[in-house]
């Protein structure tokens, strides 16, 4: 077997330890993360996507107590639990809003990185606030 055969008989190998290190931080994460308080202050909330809607849902209430529109729909969502700040994954852009919904950040990752595929997944590291983004063969990095 020469040694281009090999990496290629590899390839699914590397894609399947790819998926289960991601998945595994994805469920490290969320047990790092802090237990939600039966309050409605902001840090407590907990964020969906709807469409083409973020929707900020209130735990103590039971109820959506915040609705921010997007231009497209949502892929993947990421909570920072220190200031209830969501990330948003929306068509190869990266969108922040503060708890209260108002923007504070677009990173457009094209311009990051030159092959991009489609990118499905985003988490954030709770240690050093920074996300990470996976697609089918591409995990990125970003932080501030």
């Amino acid at each position: 077997m020469n040694g281009g055969s090999y990496l290629v008989s590899r390839i699914p190998v590397l894609r399947a330890w790819f998926t289960a290190v991601f998945v595994s931080f994805i469920a490290l994460s969320a047990l790092l993360l802090p237990a939600v308080a039966q309050n409605s202050n902001p840090v407590a909330a907990v964020w969906l996507a709807d469409h083409k809607n973020l929707k900020r849902i209130d735990p103590g209430a039971n109820e959506v107590d915040l609705s921010v529109s997007l231009d497209h729909e949502a892929k993947a969502l990421a909570v920072d639990p220190t200031d209830a700040a969501v990330w948003a994954l929306v068509q190869k852009q990266l969108l922040k809003f503060d708890g209260n919904g108002q923007p504070l950040l677009q990173v457009d990752l094209k311009n990051l990185v030159n092959r991009l595929d489609d990118p499905k997944h985003l988490a954030l590291d709770p240690y050093d606030a920074s996300l990470w983004v996976g697609g089918q063969k591409t995990l990125l990095h970003v932080d501030s």
